[in-house]
């Protein structure tokens, strides 16, 4: 594992690079969140309880695409706000999404339906959702492998 931050922030008593000090896991949560400048944002945002606002790229022809959302956890520890995205990561992942567009990432954290590619629509509760009803992480993780009971045949 390399140790590269770029820039220090402290808050309270745990700087901010510490979040983003190991390359696979920065690299995951860039991928994530569509940048770097996202994935701070995102990650700043779930850790004062504030409204998250992701910015999507722009070209002549088209502006930006911004989604916001408020996450119904308020403030979160740097654990919690880990925990958050490696569940909502996994959650895309088994749903056949790799590089989610932030609508995507948007369902996976907050609860929603994902297209995916040749794929029929998946429904994610939502890993935030999820925690603001008082689960806790180890149910949230699970409740992706749980399937809707099958009702008798016949």
């Amino acid at each position: 594992m390399s140790y590269t931050p770029t820039q220090v922030f402290v808050v309270e008593s745990r700087p901010f690079f510490w979040f983003f000090s190991f390359d696979g896991a920065r690299a995951s949560f860039r991928s994530l969140a569509g940048s770097q400048e996202n994935a701070r944002a995102l990650v700043e945002a779930l850790r004062e309880g504030s409204r998250v606002r992701l910015v999507g790229p722009s070209t002549a022809e088209f502006p930006a695409v911004v989604t916001a959302f408020d996450p119904p956890t308020g403030e979160m520890t740097w654990n919690d706000v880990k925990l958050a995205l490696m569940l909502a990561r996994d959650a895309l992942m088994a749903a056949g999404i790799t590089r989610p567009v932030h609508q995507q990432l948007h369902a996976a954290l907050m609860g929603g339906e994902v297209q995916p590619r040749g794929r029929r629509p998946v429904t994610l509760r939502g890993v935030l959702q999820m925690r603001a009803e008082g689960m806790n992480w180890g149910r949230v993780a699970a409740a992706r492998y749980l399937r809707p009971a099958i009702g008798r045949l016949g």
